[in-house]
């Protein structure tokens, strides 16, 4: 059981303790949040990923050996999938099977943060 430093199991992880990750010119891109090293998960991460707007990720196309699960907090932007665009916006869920090849771009004025979960 990892200690939360009150001498109990960590359940609850604010945005400020995750671990960012960066581009190389230092762009804030995701912030890892529920991680196998911070709260002891097992088969999940969880964290968000920030766009500014006309940016993307995954471009052109990219692909992973599992499934993938997005949940739009704010902005909006277009999801492809394979051949196939989707408009996206706050509230939108997104459903990505293992080996589909996507990505993602911010189309609006405001930064596009998405929620993902991923298996580990």
């Amino acid at each position: 059981m990892l200690d939360s430093g009150l001498g109990m199991q960590r359940y609850v992880v604010r945005l400020s303790e995750g671990v960012e990750r960066r581009e190389e010119d230092g762009k804030l891109f995701r912030i890892s949040m529920i991680r196998p090293e911070n709260v002891g998960s097992k088969k999940l991460k969880m964290g968000v990923l920030m766009l500014n707007p006309r940016e993307s990720y995954g471009g052109p196309l990219h692909r992973h050996p599992y499934e993938e699960a997005y949940y739009v907090l704010c902005g909006k932007g277009r999801q492809r999938m394979e051949d196939e665009e989707f408009e996206v916006e706050k509230n939108t869920a997104i459903y990505i099977p293992a080996d589909m090849v996507h990505s993602t771009k911010n189309t609006g004025d405001e930064p596009l943060w998405i929620l993902f979960v991923v298996p580990i």
